[in-house]
């Protein structure tokens, strides 16, 4: 392998010395490398030679220059490997006027990009018009070169660019900012808003406040960047159509960590988040309905939530039943309140939810499926199930199967809480239940532990703690009906921000105003005003 990397690296550095193959004819036999698109990287891509060429998006050559190409995707279409040379050739028709690069190869059938960054027409060479640039290669053995063809099935792949006044393929790129950002192009790309089709674009962008981070959209949909010192990078790779590149600087300080929903018949659980929030709620408090598409839109889209009170939330899609893989590998979630009118859990619901260490299972619930608890945290922790076989003419609590909590340790540490001292022999006298380490009748501290969020309840009182702060004699806020007033007796600045009690922003401006109304439905709010903050109650 060592070897074939030195010959290749050498063939790149003497390929500006190598002799034209002048008057050479090219193989009537294709070669067995073929271009091909199935990952994106359409055929050859060459670079502008000057300023000049780029500012005009053409590419030209002659005797003496260089430039670079890029050829892709690549893949041996005849056998199952390929060992000799791949070359830039310049043509005229079927004729090899000279070479421009060389670089030996071994190369199985997996597909490949090949990089030529220094590709050089060799001094004299006369380039005429109609002359092109193409892909040659020669196999370990043969006397010719055979041109590069296209694997059948391709669609829109370059196998040949005109040596003079080729019209380069662009695509537009649009890169936008909201304020509190700012962004720039990678040095790589030739061009700010453009970029040779096939080719790749970088964008780095950065946020201007210490408590902004960033969210790039491509397209509309949300991409993930890579964060490195200060800046955010991101890569369009093999870009073969107009793309749209949207960077959004997020206040996380005015993001809700706490907020209560209610999710209806016309309006699913995504849609009670404004932009972004569902990001970094942590403490999540839902009533309404619930369906299949809210559960995995929690496990899918919510990567902050840590604690979730379903209790006042009815599933209605499936026959009152938690999803199949409702929270499968959320390793984030701690406690977790199902709804009251839950009847069966769907297999695979909470599997690899490893920090899930507290669970109530209402009164409802009597069906589990397969590995329900497996390689989950509840094993350390405590599971409530107030199901009541007496109340159901039964004698034993109702059965599970024996990978319900799998790889838990609950045989060990895991406490089971049941409905009331009757239960608890009914629960010891079923395979699986009785395994639990310890089994007892719910208590009211058991109940608190399992009800009590603590994330919920830190951040409420941390708005309130922050509301007993007075406010600066500059600026006094006042509950009215129909909303809230804020007065002050100079022209400063103010800075307002307006929170419900769920810990929703409902307002934010800025004003240098005697008199600032701000219509607010009745409810408790906390109201801040740079930077301190004022609880009140619009009647």
């Amino acid at each position: 392998m060592k070897k074939n990397f030195f010959i290749a690296l050498l063939a790149l550095i003497t390929a500006g010395t190598m002799q034209p193959a002048r008057g050479e004819r090219l193989s009537g036999t294709p070669s067995p490398i073929r271009i091909t698109s199935e990952i994106g990287k359409i055929g050859l891509s060459p670079a502008p030679l000057s300023a000049h060429d780029a500012e005009e998006g053409i590419f030209s050559v002659q005797g003496g220059t260089r430039f670079s190409l890029e050829a892709g995707d690549l893949r041996v279409y005849s056998g199952n490997s390929f060992s000799g040379v791949l070359a830039v050739a310049l043509l005229r028709g079927n004729e090899i006027v000279a070479l421009a690069a060389e670089v030996s190869i071994e190369q199985d059938n997996d597909r490949w990009v090949q990089r030529f960054s220094s590709c050089r027409i060799p001094e004299g060479t006369e380039v005429l018009d109609g002359d092109e640039i193409a892909l040659v290669s020669k196999q370990t053995g043969s006397e010719s070169y055979c041109l590069l063809g296209v694997m059948p099935g391709a669609d829109e792949v370059t196998t040949r660019i005109a040596a003079r006044n080729y019209r380069l393929p662009f695509c537009t790129v649009t890169v936008t900012a909201t304020e509190g950002a700012e962004t720039t192009v990678s040095p790589a790309n030739l061009y700010p808003d453009k970029v040779i089709r096939g080719r790749n674009f970088t964008v780095a962008a950065r946020a201007l406040a210490p408590s902004h981070i960033l969210a790039i959209e491509v397209n509309g949909s949300r991409v993930p960047a890579n964060y490195v010192g200060q800046n955010y990078f991101y890569t369009l790779e093999y870009v073969t159509s107009d793309q749209t590149v949207t960077i959004t600087a997020i206040d996380t300080a005015a993001m809700p960590k706490y907020m209560e929903v209610t999710p209806t018949a016309d309006k699913r659980l995504k849609a009670c988040f404004a932009k972004y929030e569902a990001d970094y709620v942590q403490s999540l408090n839902i009533k309404g309905e619930l369906r299949t598409e809210d559960f995995y839109y929690m496990r899918d889209s919510m990567p902050a939530l840590l604690e979730i009170d379903m209790r006042e939330a009815t599933v209605t899609s499936p026959r009152q039943s938690i999803p199949e893989r409702a929270f499968e590998n959320n390793t984030q979630i701690q406690t977790i309140l199902l709804p009251e009118n839950t009847t069966s859990l769907g297999s695979n619901a909470f599997y690899c939810c490893q920090s899930l260490h507290n669970i109530m299972l209402p009164a409802g619930l009597n069906q589990f499926g397969l590995n329900q608890f497996g390689k989950s945290g509840v094993g350390t922790g405590i599971v409530c199930a107030l199901w009541n076989p007496y109340e159901h003419g039964s004698m034993s609590g109702f059965r599970i199967l024996h990978c319900a909590f799998a790889n838990t340790g609950y045989q060990y540490t895991g406490t089971l809480c049941v409905a009331n001292e009757e239960c608890v022999n009914a629960y010891k006298a079923v395979d699986y239940w009785s395994d639990f380490k310890t089994i007892k009748a719910v208590s009211p501290i058991d109940l608190a532990k399992l009800t009590r969020l603590p994330i919920k309840q830190r951040i409420l009182k941390e708005m309130e703690s922050s509301a007993l702060i007075a406010p600066k004699a500059a600026a006094t806020v006042a509950g009215e009906n129909g909303g809230c007033t804020v007065r002050q007796s100079g022209e400063e600045e103010l800075h307002i921000a307006v929170y419900g009690i769920d810990g929703r922003r409902r307002a934010a401006l800025t004003t240098r105003a005697a008199e600032t109304h701000l219509p607010l439905a009745g409810g408790f709010y906390v109201v801040s005003v740079n930077g301190i903050a004022t609880k009140i109650v619009v009647p």
